[in-house]
């Protein structure tokens, strides 16, 4: 609890949600510190509440404007990479027509099916991001994260500009909502 961390380590600061009498939720910006008297001893402790509820709220929205023009940035390289998907979904429709093997027939239609599914990823990743939902909280790979972001960046930048990352051999995974951070 907070104050058991207080009477620990002398000292907490965070953020806390709560709620009014009359039910409205704030954020709370809070510090706290331990008093102690001449002995040492804690007697007190001396709590710094800041509502910053609306200055949360403004950067939500900001965020979220921030997201939408990033939105019209990406159009272009995510048209590009899903045209890249669509291309074997209806050239594989196309060849399916003529007298295939079956063994031929399977592989266009294994080829189809997951062109579809990544296209169908990456409809549901541009939602995501635009649409600003809040996901889930999990173990995200930054290595990966950043490979999609250059991938991204080389179909959206002009061909003049060179991309390239540069990484530690081992990067840490973080905690944190994969579509956020891209």
């Amino acid at each position: 609890t907070i104050r058991e961390h207080v009477l620990k380590f002398g000292a907490w600061h965070g953020e806390r949600r709560v709620t009014t009498r009359d039910q409205r939720e704030l954020v709370i910006e809070s510090r706290r510190s331990l008093i102690v008297d001449d002995n040492q001893r804690p007697v007190s402790q001396l709590v710094i509440d800041i509502d910053v509820t609306d200055e949360r709220r403004r950067q939500l929205s900001e965020r979220r404007s921030q997201r939408l023009e990033s939105i019209g940035t990406l159009a272009s390289g995510i048209a590009h990479d899903l045209n890249n998907v669509l291309t074997p979904i209806t050239m594989g429709a196309k060849v399916l027509k003529r007298s295939l093997s079956e063994s031929m027939r399977q592989e266009i239609i294994q080829s189809i099916t997951s062109s579809a599914e990544r296209g169908a990823g990456m409809i549901r990743q541009l939602l995501a991001f635009a649409g600003g939902n809040i996901g889930p909280r999990e173990a995200v790979n930054v290595s990966e994260l950043l490979e999609e972001a250059r991938a991204i960046l080389v179909h959206t930048l002009p061909k003049t500009i060179t991309v390239s990352v540069e990484l530690n051999s081992v990067l840490w995974t973080v905690c944190g909502d994969a579509t956020e951070l891209s």
